[in-house]
């Protein structure tokens, strides 16, 4: 190998070399890192919801899709709210249910025994509780004018289809 060609080889690791140590800390960047997340928590945004946040949701999908009026509005939430006080007791019998069977779920072995007594303990307060969510659905439904109506059933019909190819 000549002397020049020696020489071009070593400009060339050495001008590598030196755009390398300059380039890594961009990439290590936390500014880098940050974006990375925040992009990451942007496109996974609504996947977690806190508690109370899907009905509000749900409410805005609603008032948006079928143009409500705000009177509508107000009155929806009314009905919500009211259905919201009255189902606290069954709420708390709901929230005992689950304690019950997350405690029965921890032991080293199931007793299929035992969960059947809990579920049929709590089977009023399933009945219950259906029964107010039928009540508020009507309750809604009845606020709207007949082409909401028939608007929203049709958007339910397509979603629940839309579920049910995603289930499958």
């Amino acid at each position: 190998m000549t002397t020049a060609m020696r020489k071009t080889t070593v400009k060339a690791a050495a001008l590598f070399t030196a755009l390398s140590l300059l380039a890594a800390p961009a990439a290590f960047s936390d500014e880098h890192q940050q974006g990375y997340e925040h992009q990451h928590k942007k496109a996974h945004s609504g996947h977690r919801m806190k508690q109370g946040q899907h009905g509000v949701k749900m409410l805005r999908k609603m008032a948006r899709y079928l143009d409500l009026s705000d009177e509508q509005v107000a009155q929806i939430k009314e009905i919500r709210r009211q259905s919201k006080t009255e189902n606290e007791p069954l709420r708390t019998a709901m929230k005992a249910f689950k304690t019950e069977v997350k405690n029965q779920q921890s032991g080293s072995e199931f007793d299929e025994t035992a969960f059947s007594a809990t579920y049929l303990q709590y089977q009023e307060t399933f009945a219950q509780l259906a029964l107010q969510k039928a009540k508020t659905r009507h309750a809604i439904f009845q606020v709207l004018t007949p082409e909401q109506q028939t608007k929203w059933q049709a958007f339910q019909e397509k979603r629940k289809a839309r579920r049910g190819l995603e289930r499958s």
